[in-house]
C-alpha cells in the first residue's frame, strides 16, 4: 500500500513565544499573540501530515505552540543546530498519520558536517586578524526525517535553512559564496545517503528555481533535482513565497522550495503556495506594501504538496 502525505514547508519568521521565554534578552522578536493565533488558523487550514519548519525561536516555542494552539496533535522532531541566535528548524508529524500508516520515524542530525571554506587563504587570514572566527559548518542545520514502514525505509525529508543574505564578513556579497558552500554540502549529504526517495525542502534564501537560477544553486540541477513547482504554469507572483519592496514596487521572490530527483516528480501532486486568508476565509490579495507584510502571520508563505510514496518493494 502506498503512503499519501500532505507536506508543507514553512518559515515561521521568528517564532519566539514570550510565554516560554520570559528571560529572553530581546523582546522585539516576540511573536504577537495575534500573529500566533493567525498561525494557528494557517496550520489548521493546511492540516498537513508533515510540516518542515524554519526560523523557530528556541524549540520550546514550537513545543508550546503545538500543545496550546494545535492540541498536541503533532509529534515534534528536532535536534539543535548551529545558529548563534537560537533559530532552529524542526518537523511536525501528525500522530494520526503515524498510526494510520504504521510509520516509524528516525531523525538524523547533519549539523556537524563541515562546508568547504568559501574564502581564500588570504581572506581567512584577514578575518582571523579581525577576530572573526568561522567553524565552517551549516549556519543552521540539515535535519533528515527518515520514514520507515514494515522495517523498510520508504522516504526521507531533508529540512534546511540556508544562510541569509546578511554578510558579517564584508567579503561575501549577499553571502552568495557561503550559501553556495552550504547548498553543496547539503546535496552531497543527500547523495551520500542514497535514499530511494528523498525530498530536499526548506528556506533556500535565494532564487533556486529553474528560471534565472542563481549560481550558488547550480549543484541542484547538476545532480538532477527539480522543484515541485516545475510543472506548474503559475506566473512568478503565484510561485512567490516572499515579497520584497523596492521603491514601493512589489518584488515577488520564491525563497522556499521542495526538490526531488526529476524521475521522482511523478510522486508529487497538487503543489501550491498557500495564501493567507481574511476573516471570510478567502485568500488575501498580494501585499501592496511592507505594512501589509507586517500584518501577516509570517513574511514567508507555505509551500504545500502531496507526496505519494510507493511501497518499499515497488
Amino acid at each position: 500500500m502506498s503512503v499519501s502525505l500532505n507536506i508543507a514547508t514553512f518559515n515561521l519568521e521568528n517564532l519566539f513565544i514570550k510565554e516560554v521565554l520570559p528571560e529572553y534578552e530581546n523582546p522585539h522578536f516576540f511573536k504577537s499573540i495575534e500573529k500566533v493565533e493567525a498561525l494557528k488558523l494557517v496550520f489548521n487550514d493546511i492540516d498537513a501530515d508533515i510540516y518542515a519548519l524554519q526560523e523557530i525561536g528556541f524549540i520550546e516555542s514550537l513545543v508550546y505552540f503545538n500543545e496550546k494552539y494545535l492540541g498536541s496533535k503533532y509529534e515534534v522532531f528536532h535536534k539543535k543546530g548551529n545558529s548563534s541566535r537560537n533559530i532552529e528548524i524542526a518537523f511536525l508529524v501528525k500522530k494520526e498519520t503515524l498510526k494510520e500508516y504504521e510509520l516509524n520515524v528516525e531523525l538524523i542530525n547533519h549539523y556537524k558536517q563541515k562546508i568547504e571554506s568559501p574564502y581564500t587563504e588570504d581572506e581567512v587570514y584577514y578575518l582571523e586578524q579581525k577576530g572573526f572566527k568561522d567553524n565552517f559548518k551549516l549556519s543552521r542545520n540539515l535535519l533528515e526525517l527518515s520514514l520507515i514502514k514494515d522495517n523498510s525505509h520508504i522516504a526521507s525529508l531533508f529540512n534546511c535553512h540556508l544562510k541569509s543574505a546578511r554578510d558579517e564578513t564584508g567579503l561575501d556579497f549577499k553571502s552568495n559564496k557561503r550559501r553556495k558552500s552550504e547548498l553543496e554540502l547539503c546535496v552531497k549529504i543527500i547523495e551520500n545517503q542514497a535514499r530511494k526517495l528523498s525530498v530536499f525542502l526548506g528556506d533556500f534564501n535565494g532564487n533556486a528555481s529553474a528560471n534565472q537560477t542563481e549560481k550558488e544553486f547550480s549543484a541542484l540541477y547538476e545532480h538532477g533535482y527539480q522543484d515541485v513547482l516545475k510543472r506548474s504554469d503559475y506566473p512568478l507572483e503565484y510561485r512567490a513565497t516572499f515579497f520584497a519592496f523596492s521603491k514601493k514596487k512589489r518584488v515577488p521572490i520564491q525563497l522556499d522550495y521542495a526538490f526531488l530527483k526529476e524521475e521522482n516528480l511523478k510522486y508529487v501532486s497538487s503543489p501550491m503556495i498557500y495564501r493567507f486568508k481574511n476573516d471570510l476565509g478567502r485568500p488575501r490579495p498580494f501585499p501592496k506594501s511592507r505594512y501589509d507584510v507586517l500584518k501577516s502571520p509570517s513574511d514567508h508563505y507555505p509551500l504545500v504538496f502531496t507526496l505519494e510514496i510507493p511501497p518499499a518493494n515497488a
